[in-house]
């Protein structure tokens, strides 16, 4: 039947996700007023804006004052990222605060790999 429909044959076994090694590079792409880009690349592609294979960003931020220590930082607010670039929104009541950045990525099992260094910004 699949042959008559033109569909691969499938797969005897399921390749497993590899855990990353090394976290995303993360930097701030763009600061626009009540908004910032992010931009992600793999640390072992620098060149290129692919994901590695079967793997997405986690990130996480948190929106406070100046001057915290990263060991001090209370992450949360996680969200995932499947695209180089990605877009976060603030309010008003933001401005004038810091806004601190932290990522990994996660394969399809839920393995992390080490979380990346820590980008701080203020929000205008």
């Amino acid at each position: 039947d699949r042959g008559a429909l033109r569909l691969n044959v499938k797969k005897k076994g399921k390749t497993r996700a590899p855990k990353m090694k090394r976290g995303p590079l993360m930097s701030l792409d763009r600061i626009l007023h009540l908004s910032h880009r992010l931009r992600f690349k793999n640390p072992l592609t620098p060149d290129s804006f692919a994901m590695p294979y079967k793997q997405h960003i986690v990130l996480e931020c948190y929106i406070g004052v100046a001057g915290i220590l990263d060991k001090n930082i209370p992450w949360g607010n996680a969200q995932d990222v499947t695209r180089f670039l990605f877009n976060k929104s603030f309010s008003d009541a933001d401005v004038s605060m810091t806004i601190y950045y932290r990522c990994c990525y996660e394969n399809t099992r839920g393995e992390r790999s080490i979380w990346s260094k820590v980008v701080k910004s203020a929000i205008s």
